[in-house]
């Protein structure tokens, strides 16, 4: 009993200190060992020339562009801020060995060490931010991995016609500086992002492709369309008003006096309106926005409203003033209307002879051209306009959401 008692207190010692003091010493990887293993990798390692042992193939580039945030979106200027990291991982056959040889399978290394493609944002503007980190990762298979974190500001498309239900497209282009589509190319491109990347008034949708012609490139498509929410329907209740209260203008008396003073009050809202609209559009849009030529619209109408107002008004004055009364026009009045029964010509002192219109006809065209029906005719050409201008606008602001579904 106590022989193999001692004997398994023996294997357990002799267990203990082959674990703890022999296999370490197998596993473990000393500083020294790591510099000799680097000279030998890096000896006649040339960065000047790809990384190929027949210089005829092409270097192949995988991309890989992890969005993290769309800050800013100035649909005025028609530029989009964007942070992002981008990861290039391609192949050294220089720089690949034996894992049972060497104790490691992956090292970090100054990116002078080695050999690799300068990128660039080929469309954007010239504040854009490349932060080339100081080292790059390798592994044993000859696989270089280098990130770069980007921040940049790129121009989009910006198509504001269905405001405030519009829908914009950036294009961000990457390519390489050094060497055409025949020497390095890229060989896909994924994108992905950190989050959500819907903002507050923005829903964005990303897709990336790879083009490969003269260059290699790859593009980054980002569509940001416009929520619909109470912040982009409130810009359509200006115009609802508006066209209200052109309608209400034709409703205020000539009497009450204040007709012309309130129709000026709403071209003078209209006017200041349609500039403050124009400054949340675009600069230099490729098509006017539908909004804008709404409220131009509108601004016309009640431009038209006023002058109606002004007219109406001046003939409702002309008519309560008195007259004054020639004696010799009288005179002249009273003999053309004795003459007028035989149904001949009226011949005046000149001796030219005037054509007989009847006292019917006369009160008929003055009838016409009393002011309140001279206020209820264009009034009423104004509300037939202004319905048939609600009815167009509300199938045109339609289109641009159907088209979004």
């Amino acid at each position: 009993m106590n022989a193999k008692f001692f004997s398994w207190i023996f294997f357990r010692n002799l267990a203990i200190f082959l674990l703890v003091g022999v296999y370490p010493s197998v596993l473990c990887w000393s500083q020294q060992e790591e510099k000799d293993f680097r000279k030998t990798l890096f000896r006649n390692y040339d960065t000047t020339f790809r990384p190929l042992k027949d210089m005829r193939d092409v270097v192949q580039v995988e991309i890989k562009l992890m969005i993290d945030t769309v800050r800013e979106f100035d649909i005025v200027s028609g530029y989009v801020t964007v942070h992002a990291y981008l990861t290039l991982t391609w192949c050294d056959e220089f720089l690949s060995w034996n894992t049972s040889l060497h104790k490691i399978s992956n090292i970090s290394v100054p990116k002078e060490l080695i050999w690799y493609p300068e990128i660039m944002l080929c469309n954007t503007e010239s504040n854009t931010k490349i932060q080339n980190l100081p080292k790059v990762f390798l592994n044993n298979d000859g696989c270089v991995i280098k990130n770069i974190p980007l921040y940049f500001k790129s121009h989009c498309e910006v198509d504001a016609y269905g405001f405030p239900f519009d829908e914009h497209r950036c294009k961000i282009s990457l390519c390489f500086t050094d060497y055409d589509a025949s020497k390095v190319k890229i060989e896909s491109m994924n994108c992905s992002t950190v989050e959500d990347l819907s903002e507050n008034n923005w829903i964005i949708v990303k897709s990336c492709s790879v083009k490969n012609d003269l260059y290699g490139e790859g593009i980054l498509d980002l569509t940001l369309s416009r929520k619909i929410q109470a912040n982009s329907l409130s810009n359509l209740l200006p115009p609802i008003i508006f066209l209200l209260l052109n309608i209400m203008v034709g409703q205020l008396y000539v009497e009450s006096g204040e007709k012309v003073s309130f129709a000026t009050t709403v071209f003078l809202a209209n006017i200041v309106y349609l500039g403050d609209i124009n400054k949340k559009l675009p600069k230099e849009p490729e098509s006017v926005p539908l909004i804008f030529w709404c409220h131009l619209i509108l601004t016309c109408l009640s431009g038209i409203s006023v002058i109606i107002s002004i007219v109406a008004s001046k003939r409702f004055f002309n008519k309560t003033l008195p007259k004054p009364v020639s004696l010799n026009k009288v005179d002249t009045e009273d003999r053309e209307i004795k003459t007028e029964d035989n149904g001949e010509n009226v011949h005046t002192g000149a001796g030219i002879p005037k054509k007989r219109i009847s006292l019917k006809k006369i009160s008929h065209i003055k009838n016409w051209l009393c002011y309140q029906n001279f206020e209820v005719f264009m009034f009423n050409i104004m509300c037939f306009v202004s319905v048939i201008f609600a009815i167009v606008f509300i199938g045109l602001f339609l289109e641009p959401i159907a088209m979004r579904k």
